[in-house]
C-alpha cells in the first residue's frame, strides 16, 4: 500500500513539474471555455504597455467598460484579420443585440510580434477595423509582451535564438471577455460563432 501511494506521489509531482514546464515557456493553453474549475481564473495581470504616440496604458483602462482583448500582428496574416474584423463587428452590432451600450464595450488588442514592427506599424495595421477610441493598439518591449501573453496562457515560446522556428507561426488568435472590473470571464477560441461571443459579453455585463 505504501508503494502505491509512493508512486502516485511520484505521478503527481511529475505532472506537477510537466506542467510547470510548460507554462515557463508559454505553452501552457487556457482552460476550455466552460471547463469545470475550482477557485477563480487568475488569467491576465497588470500591464504598461503604450500606443502609438508613446502614451502609456495600464490595466486600469479595463476598468468601467466591458473589454474584448486580443493579441495580433501583422505577419499573422488571414487569422488576425479575421479576429479583429469580429471584433469590429461586435462593436457595431453587441449593443443592439443585447443591454449593453456603445460605450460600456471596448476592445484591445496587444501587438505580439514587437521585433518586427514598431507601434506605429501595429497601430497602421489595427486602426482600418476600429476607431481608436473604440479599439486601443497597444505595444511593448519583447519582454513585456511576452510577460502578457504568458498571463493570459497562450501557448508561446517567444524566446530569443529561435531564429530556425517562428514561434509565432500558424497563431490562431482568440478573443478575451473582460469584465467591467477587468477581470476575466472567458476566452472565446479562434472561429467562435457571432452569437457565442454575444453570450459571453451578455454574461460579463451581467456579472459586472
Amino acid at each position: 500500500m505504501r508503494l502505491i501511494g509512493t508512486a502516485a506521489l511520484g505521478l503527481a509531482v511529475g505532472i506537477l513539474a510537466a506542467m510547470a514546464l510548460l507554462w515557463s515557456e508559454g505553452r501552457f493553453d487556457p482552460p476550455e471555455p466552460g471547463s469545470v474549475s475550482f477557485g477563480e481564473a487568475r488569467l491576465g495581470g497588470p500591464f504598461a504597455l503604450a500606443k502609438s504616440d508613446g502614451t502609456t496604458v495600464t490595466e486600469k483602462a479595463l476598468v468601467g467598460r466591458v473589454t474584448l482583448l486580443t493579441f495580433s500582428f501583422r505577419a499573422c496574416g488571414a487569422p488576425c484579420d479575421v479576429s479583429l474584423q469580429t471584433i469590429a463587428r461586435t462593436l457595431a452590432e453587441a449593443p443592439r443585440a443585447t443591454s449593453i451600450t456603445e460605450m460600456d464595450l471596448q476592445a484591445v488588442a496587444i501587438g505580439l510580434d514587437p521585433d518586427r514592427e514598431s507601434a506605429t506599424q501595429f497601430e497602421a495595421y489595427v486602426r482600418p477595423f476600429a476607431d481608436g477610441d473604440r479599439l486601443l493598439a497597444l505595444s511593448g518591449s519583447r519582454d513585456d509582451i511576452r510577460a502578457l501573453a504568458l498571463a493570459y496562457g497562450l501557448p508561446l515560446a517567444l524566446e530569443s535564438g529561435r531564429q530556425s522556428q517562428d514561434p509565432l507561426r500558424g497563431f490562431l488568435p482568440p478573443i478575451y471577455v473582460l469584465d467591467r472590473t477587468g477581470r476575466y470571464v472567458t476566452h472565446l477560441p479562434f472561429g467562435t460563432d457571432f452569437e457565442t461571443i454575444i453570450k459571453a459579453i451578455s454574461e460579463a455585463n451581467r456579472t459586472s
